[in-house]
């Protein structure tokens, strides 16, 4: 929570000097903070569809999508594997989790055209079909306005797990408010300083090379 509490606060102040006038801020957790909803599988998911009902009229430009909880890995009986973000009431019911690219694609055909960056902190260790159910759950009803592009940067490798209380957070962070060289030279569109993607990805792979790759 406390990671996400402070991502949030990121967020927002990015938002005030940037003078974002129209934005809107879900927050899911366990337990609830204030203002906020809990982190069950029906609030995740009618928060998803709350975002998709307050930019029907336009396109939502930007969307940061902040996650720190547990994970894991799943690989079906035919091989193929995808990435689970576990519900706060997950017990052994698979399909109280959701799959991280069902949720990416979900956003990105339903949200309008615009720029997407997901920020996973969650293990990525494998588990198959035979300790583990999951299902897809995401109601389908994309959106006429085109897709986002979209960009997921996770805090661990595939098939490993996340570090408890490692620096992915507060390095993130430090990333995203232009720490070193996160921070690098565009002259399009700002002709300036300023924090990418692939440099904020490089940033982190650096910063964080000798504790857990990602």
């Amino acid at each position: 929570i406390d990671s996400a509490v402070a991502f949030k606060q990121w967020l927002e102040q990015k938002w005030l000097e940037e003078n974002v006038a129209e934005h809107h801020i879900i927050f899911c957790s366990e337990p609830p903070q204030p203002g906020g909803l809990g982190a069950s599988w029906d609030e995740i998911v009618s928060s998803l569809e709350q975002l998709q009902k307050d930019s029907v009229i336009a396109s939502t430009d930007e969307l940061f999508f902040y996650f720190s909880g547990h994970g894991f890995r799943f690989e079906r009986s035919f091989g193929t594997q995808s990435d689970v973000l576990v519900a706060s009431d997950f017990e052994s019911r698979g399909n109280l989790c959701l799959k991280l690219d069902e949720v990416v694609n979900w956003l990105r055909s339903h949200l309008g055209r615009g720029k997407q960056y997901f920020f996973i902190d969650a293990c990525r260790n494998v588990l198959d079909s035979s300790q583990i159910r999951v299902n897809d759950t995401l109601p389908w009803n994309p959106t006429i306005n085109g897709e986002a592009s979209s960009y997921v940067l996770q805090s661990t490798v595939s098939g490993a797990p996340a570090l408890v209380a490692s620096a992915f957070a507060s390095t993130l962070l430090g990333g995203l408010r232009g720490e070193s060289r996160a921070k690098i030279w565009s002259e399009n569109p700002a002709n300036g300083m300023l924090v990418r993607y692939d440099s904020l990805r490089t940033y982190l792979k650096k910063k964080l090379s000798n504790e857990q790759p990602i």
